[in-house]
């Protein structure tokens, strides 16, 4: 019996957790470690909230509380949430307890003992009007890699690569907005450079990992490894546990992978036998699974590995890391700071629908090797003829037909098998094989796919056998057949059992067993005839996804303004028109042109070299004859306008960010925004259609107008 360690990437508790997540990492690892305990492994699946990153800081100042009471707030949330999809976790630990303090001071005070930790003065970003060194998540710009904007301060979620935040072009303060400083901080860094041979041996024979893995990881090494600062000038976190840093924590990276082996010592704790996590991490048949999206694999690949060399030896490195690429929503990755429709949210869609047609929508849809997206119209499709009319009416077809015998399971005469009924139990027999290879393999999506193509056979087959006739003209063929459809049945209710277990165990029980589903194994089991068939009930209900006014269906037109500061480049009169200008912007990206109707209010002279606020996800139009890219946006009230211009900001900044994608008038007109005071100014405020209010500060209006004029 192999020991099985899966460990989920620990999600952020700054937010629900959204379908990303479960996509990406959660639901991964869940199937897997349903399929192991089915093959009769030992499995220790281990997870947790990250709550020392910066973004349970902003949201925390967003929400006027402390990080704390934001780092418990979500974490009971989302743990409830997984918990009811039926992520079948050992232990969901959390970083801010002080068993996993106690576990990353002993790390860290041992790897500096041995050298691989040491102190270094490097450059940092310095904020001079918020006065205060920049940790990473504090800061944005563009990637010095790719070329993306608001890339974050320590790695871009576009490409990749990490970095320091002093390489990023043009940074900014996430606070203020401001252009930083570099200033020189002491801090303690990992010295990576040491174990780079030890990796490049440590991957040689991975070449089963998913190539994107696999490949991202050599290209990191074949670059050389540089080291990294293991603390930063934070005031949320993990202390450092060294005399004269008492001003600093331990950067959320290196504590949080730490989480997998704090949170096994945890578990082993609460199972009374404190040393069986050992079992996991040293034993010879032990082997280590890491769920994660395609952002965190250098922190699986290189850093976390290169911790446990510097720590232990003996400890296990991992076997596989099968990261997944992103789940999509309208084209954009799903992120907790980019969301734009709320009914992603895994606690939202819980309260309106079961879990188990999320699982296998997204199971059908897991972003294994490239980025997938996610559609509520198609959700609803596969929730209702896949799952529901596919398999779901197939079980009750075949129960429904028994129920109308004697209510038990037939006997079975293989003399009456004829060569269709042969081929039907043939395609079993290779789908089990099949989907046990792919499962062992984490090719989650390949393996539903074979299991949803022996649904349609058997469903072809019931049609083509014409079952409800045979009862009524030929009961010892029935009962044959039936007896194949019902073995089929239960052996479709044990492939499906990692991937929808609720409705998996609910047909089990109708079957006629009292134990729940325990092993793979028991698809070769012969079927017990003469059982009785108990509770038959539909398995799954029609999903109605627009049902009401409040239901995601409705929420998913949601469209949110992107809104961009341009710098006007020039001003034309267009023809025969007295209203219209023809203006040309430049948006830092790009230069475009617009046509608006503010000819009666400004002059040409007045606009040129203005840093005004533009709509840029607007649909294009043509206004007499002239393509419009874009709408700039002005504040109007009793005859008056005022433009909305930018307060010390350059051409570029992104003032809101909305959906990518473009979006009409009409779904435009869905935010509402106004002129409003923010302390003793006058400036831009918005009720956006996802329920968030929010203030654009740096967004005023460059005349004198009156406090509540509609902006437009």
């Amino acid at each position: 019996m192999a020991k099985i360690l899966v460990a989920v990437a620990w999600p952020y508790t700054n937010a629900p957790v959204h379908f990303g997540t479960v996509a990406g990492a959660c639901l991964p690892a869940d199937i897997f470690a349903r399929f192991q305990r089915l093959q009769g492994n030992d499995v220790l699946m281990v997870s947790g909230s990250d709550q020392h990153g910066t973004p349970i800081v902003f949201t925390a100042l967003e929400q006027n509380t402390t990080p704390e009471a934001i780092a418990k707030k979500y974490h009971e949330i989302n743990y409830n949430a997984l918990s009811a999809l039926g992520i079948s976790y050992d232990i969901f630990f959390q970083t801010t307890h002080p068993d996993h303090k106690k576990v990353v001071h002993e790390i860290f005070l041992k790897l500096l003992e041995k050298g691989y930790i040491y102190k270094h003065e490097m450059p940092m970003l310095y904020c001079e009007k918020c006065q205060r060194f920049l940790p990473d998540r504090y800061v944005v710009g563009t990637c010095p890699r790719c070329h993306s904007a608001d890339a974050k301060g320590d790695q871009c979620s576009e490409c990749g690569a990490t970095y320091d935040a002093t390489e990023l072009i043009e940074p900014r303060c996430r606070i203020c907005n401001s252009k930083p400083v570099i200033r020189n901080s002491e801090h303690f860094f990992l010295k990576l450079s040491a174990f780079e041979q030890k990796l490049r041996e440590f991957i040689a024979d991975k070449t089963y990992w998913r190539e994107n893995v696999y490949l991202f990881t050599k290209n990191l090494l074949d670059a050389g490894l540089k080291d990294r600062a293991v603390t930063r000038d934070l005031e949320w976190g993990i202390d450092v546990p060294v005399p004269g840093f008492e001003n600093k924590k331990i950067y959320v990276w290196f504590e949080a992978v730490i989480g997998y082996l704090s949170a096994s010592i945890a578990w082993a704790v609460m199972q009374g036998d404190a040393g069986r996590w050992k079992d996991f991490w040293y034993g010879n048949d032990a082997r280590h699974y890491y769920f994660i999206g395609k952002d965190n694999v250098p922190f699986h690949s290189i850093i976390w590995p290169a911790i446990l060399m510097g720590y232990d030896e003996k400890l296990k490195l991992p076997y596989d890391i099968p990261a997944n690429e992103w789940l999509q929503f309208s084209g954009e990755k799903i992120s907790k700071s980019k969301t734009k429709v709320s009914s992603i949210f895994l606690p939202e869609y819980l309260a309106r629908y079961p879990p188990d047609p999320l699982r296998f929508y997204l199971a059908m849809h897991m972003p294994e090797n490239h980025d997938t997206s996610f559609d509520w119209e198609e959700f609803e499709s596969y929730a209702n003829k896949l799952l529901l009319g596919s398999y779901g009416n197939f079980a009750n077809r075949v129960l429904t037909t028994i129920l109308k015998m004697d209510g038990r399971i037939p006997p079975l005469n293989e003399q009456l098998l004829g060569e269709a009924e042969r081929e039907l139990l043939s395609l079993m027999e290779h789908t089990i094989a099949s989907v046990e290879q792919h499962l062992s393999r984490c090719e989650f999506k390949a393996g539903i796919e074979k299991i949803m193509a022996l649904v349609h056979a058997a469903n072809a087959y019931f049609q083509s056998a014409k079952v409800w006739e045979l009862v009524k003209t030929d009961i010892p063929k029935a009962q044959a057949v039936l007896h194949v459809l019902t073995l089929l049945i239960r052996n479709l209710a044990i492939m499906f059992y990692p991937y929808i277990p609720h409705s998996s165990q609910k047909l089990w029980s109708m079957l006629g067993y009292t134990e729940p589903i325990r092993a793979w194994a028991q698809m070769h089991e012969p079927l017990p005839a003469g059982r009785e068939i108990k509770n038959v009930a539909p398995l799954f209900s029609k999903i109605e996804i627009k049902s009401s006014a409040g239901s995601a269906g409705a929420q998913l037109e949601i469209k949110i303004p992107n809104i961009v500061v341009a710098e006007v480049l020039s001003v034309n009169e267009v023809p025969l028109a007295d209203k219209l200008y023809e203006i040309e912007i430049d948006i830092g990206t790009e230069l475009r042109k617009i046509v608006s109707g503010i000819r009666m209010h400004y002059r040409k002279e007045e606009l040129v070299g203005k840093r005004i606020a533009v709509l840029t996800n607007l649909k294009k139009a043509q206004i007499r004859g002239i393509e419009s890219n874009g709408m700039l946006l002005a504040a109007e009230k009793n005859d008056k306008l005022a433009l909305i211009v930018a307060r010390n900001l350059e051409k570029g900044f992104v003032l809101l960010e909305g959906t990518k994608g473009e979006m009409s008038i009409d779904e435009f007109k869905k935010t509402k925004m106004w002129v409003g005071r923010e302390g003793n100014a006058l400036c831009v405020h918005a009720k956006l259609p996802d329920g968030r209010s929010i203030v654009l500060r740096d967004a005023v209006p460059d005349r004198e107008i009156d406090e509540g004029a509609e902006v437009r």
